[in-house]
């Protein structure tokens, strides 16, 4: 969370990083509030999409086995 406060408003950038798995990810800004002087109430006033990079997704079927292999496995 990044904050910036002025004498008109607070303004807040909601800050991700591109992954944790990894040293040097990028950091982008998410979502943005602002609070106004005098208005009471939080204000989204930026949202960006969530996108996943293709060489990320994998087919579903990928994805249902390795939930049924990690849910049936006995200890």
């Amino acid at each position: 969370m990044l904050t910036r406060i002025d004498r008109h408003e607070m303004k807040a950038d909601f800050k991700t990083l591109s992954t944790v798995r990894s040293p040097g990810a990028t950091a982008s800004t998410k979502a943005t509030f602002v609070i106004e002087d005098r208005v009471p109430g939080l204000e989204q006033t930026y949202l960006r999409p969530y996108n996943t990079p293709r060489s990320a997704m994998r087919p579903d079927r990928d994805l249902l086995q390795e939930t049924i292999d990690n849910e049936t496995r006995r200890p």
